[in-house]
This record gives C-alpha cells, structure tokens and sequence, in this order.
C-alpha cells in the first residue's frame, strides 16, 4: 500500500471483474478509495484465455505491490527464436521473457483484492451522474452509489453508447486461434525444439507463436502448458463469415 492516500475516505464502484477491472481496483485502493467490483457472471471467471506475456509493469506490480509470489504465477524463457517450416531454427538470440496464464493472472489479483470487495452475478445496465457521485443500476434492481464509477466491462458495455455514441465495432484485419497443449506430452523432438523459447514461424499473411505458461496445478515442469496462438489475416467477406462459424452454426461477431 502507498504510503500517501490522497482519496482516504471516498468510494469507487468497478463494473467488471476480469483483469482490467481487477487492476483498476487494486490502484484505486491504493490511493485510498473503498473499493467494490460487480461481475456480471454468476461464478468466478475461469478459461477465458490462455498465455500472457509479462511486460516489465507487470513484473514491477508483483514485485512491489502484491502480497502474491511472483515465482508462483510464472514461467520464463531465455531465448526468442524463429523456426522455419520444417522445424529447424533460422534465427535464435539470448532473450529473456516472462510469462503467466489469464486463470493464474486472474486468480491473483482477486486474492489481493478480496472477496469481501468482489461481487458476483451484477449486470450494470445504466447509470446516472449527479453532482458529486454516480449511481449504477443493475439488472437484479440493485442500484449503487459511489464519489467514482469505473466501467471496465469490455466492448460491449452498457455504459459505452453514453461515452462514446459514435463507438462501433471494427474488424481488424486477422483472426487468432489460440489454445494449450500439456507440455509433458509433446513427443522429445518437438519438445527440444521449443525448449527454453518463445518460438515463432512466420508465413505469408499468418504467423504462430508458441511459449510455456502455467498450469492449473502450478508452475513445475510437469504442470505446464504450451500456450500456441495462430494468427491469419483474412479479408472481410464471405471466407471470415465461414470461418467465423462454429460448429453449433452461430457466427461470432
């Protein structure tokens, strides 16, 4: 905690209780404020994505400010390489990254923020602002008041038409699949040639990196997972719509 809390006193109210939100809390507390985040899901978040690279703020974070072990939600490497198409290395140099996954990210944070702070199952579905607080209005007919609102609920947050009404969603131009392998069951080849490494394979309109994160258990050898995104872009047009079609026949926006 910082020791100069100018906000010693005022409230915060955060809609959104993934990593953004989360995040927002922790610094907000730390300027004082009494804070509470609402999630609209019923239960803890879980499996929202896979691998995430530890940038220097982060690690700084873990360091200096949380009550949670960074050597227990992390895994590193010391070298980035590119691979060719048939597995051999075009390129490698002596380069350390950081890594942890979104569940051990996530699990992390709430544990420094308390459960008595984080409340479940509370869609925000409007606001209004008076003259020195805000108060949110939720689907279940809770309403709350705070000196502070801060909606971290993603793209398509309720609150968003009334900041920014122009906001529209835009396609960026590539589509990303990503997922994890258990790394103890790769075959001996594979698992040499990514070893140590965050690897990559660029191609033409697509690239892939891979590089090893947590596990559900931890962060021993034979906890951890391969986290692989594939990135390819595709233009707008009948082959995104296809291949933006699940299996059950609904297409993602």
């Amino acid at each position: 905690m910082t020791a100069t809390q100018p906000y010693s006193g005022a409230t915060a109210v955060v809609i959104g209780g993934s990593i953004g939100g989360l995040t927002a809390a922790l610094l907000l507390r730390d300027l004082g404020f009494d804070v509470h985040v609402y999630e609209r899901t019923p239960s803890a978040l879980d499996g929202r994505g896979s691998g995430i690279v530890l940038q220097p703020d982060t690690v700084r974070w873990f360091t200096e400010r949380s009550a949670q072990s960074l050597d227990d939600l992390s895994t590193s490497t010391g070298y980035v390489q590119y691979l060719d198409r048939d597995g051999r290395v075009e390129f490698r140099e002596e380069r350390r990254y950081d890594y942890t996954s979104w569940g051990t990210f996530y699990r992390a944070l709430l544990a420094d923020l308390g459960d008595g702070s984080y409340h479940l199952g509370e869609f925000a579905c409007g606001f209004d602002q008076g003259t020195d607080h805000a108060t949110v209005r939720f689907v279940s007919g809770t309403t709350v008041s705070a000196d502070l609102v801060v909606f971290a609920d993603g793209i398509t947050s309720a609150a968003r038409q009334r900041f920014d009404p122009q906001a529209k969603l835009k396609y960026s131009g590539y589509v990303g699949w990503r997922g994890t392998f258990p790394v103890r069951d790769l075959d001996p080849q594979t698992r040499a040639a990514l070893d140590d490494a965050i690897t990559f394979n660029v191609v033409p309109n697509s690239h892939i990196t891979m590089y090893p994160i947590p596990g559900e258990d931890g962060t021993a050898a034979e906890y951890r997972l391969m986290n692989y995104v594939w990135y390819r872009n595709v233009p707008e047009g009948p082959e995104l719509t296809e291949l933006l079609t699940d299996k059950r026949g609904f297409t993602s926006p």
